[in-house]
């Protein structure tokens, strides 16, 4: 049985750009375009009524975050991919301690779009190979004492198998990578991933990702092995 269509929306502020990625979006495989309008809060009201898995969001840079909140205090359950971001480090970290799940580069392919909206729909973040570095990098680098402050009462909350998928989360590896490094079944993945979400306030893989990197050193144990 083949997989259900992700339902997409666009917002754009451009026409011109918002038209051409809807035509390329009604011409791809395994993607319903439902929606496309530009970025106004009317807009948004209507996109949810359309009930899309993912909205493609292009703004403005300066009013990239906030345009990302307001989507989400009135689509709360939708997932959100910006469009345009710089290959920047603290610019992808800024887009998921708003609510993003994920982004698409200035420098994107097509191909690269799909991509990113597929992995949206299943709470993933795609990213470039540089960027993944950077926030591993980020998180095995940051000091205990640069941890945020409500991050010990939040993750404190974690069962100790929900710890460990909450690092291999962190680690970059996908629900089937995490089954397959502990040896569960993916359907156990994903309940402790529901569980860990639930915790510590997050509404996606990539705002738990924020948390992760921000609690401080990842164990030895649980580092990523390239062998």
């Amino acid at each position: 049985m083949s997989e259900s269509p992700v339902r997409v929306a666009v917002l754009a502020v451009v026409r011109l750009y918002r038209d051409s990625l809807c035509s390329f979006l009604a011409e791809t495989d395994g993607v319903e375009l439902v929606a496309a309008m530009t970025a106004t809060d009317d807009a948004i009201d209507a996109v949810g009524l359309a009930q899309p898995d993912v909205i493609l969001l292009d703004v403005p840079s300066e009013v990239r975050v906030q345009s990302i909140r307001r989507v989400l205090d009135a689509i709360a359950a939708v997932r959100i991919v910006a469009v345009g971001v710089p290959e920047r480090e603290e610019a992808v970290l800024d887009l998921a301690r708003a609510g993003a799940t994920g982004y698409v580069s200035d420098q994107a392919s097509q191909r690269d779009l799909v991509l990113a909206v597929r992995a949206a729909a299943k709470d993933e973040l795609y990213c470039s190979p540089r960027i993944a570095a950077a926030l591993l990098r980020r998180a095995c680098d940051l000091p205990n004492g640069a941890r945020r402050e409500r991050a010990p009462a939040l993750t404190d909350s974690l069962t100790a198998r929900e710890d460990e998928v909450l690092e291999l989360i962190r680690s970059g590896l996908s629900n089937q990578q995490i089954a397959r490094r502990l040896q569960i079944a993916l359907p156990t993945v994903k309940n402790h991933v529901h569980s860990i979400l639930h915790k510590l306030h997050a509404r996606n893989r990539t705002e738990a990702l924020v948390r992760a990197v921000d609690r401080g050193p990842m164990p030895e144990s649980l580092a990523p092995r390239w062998d």
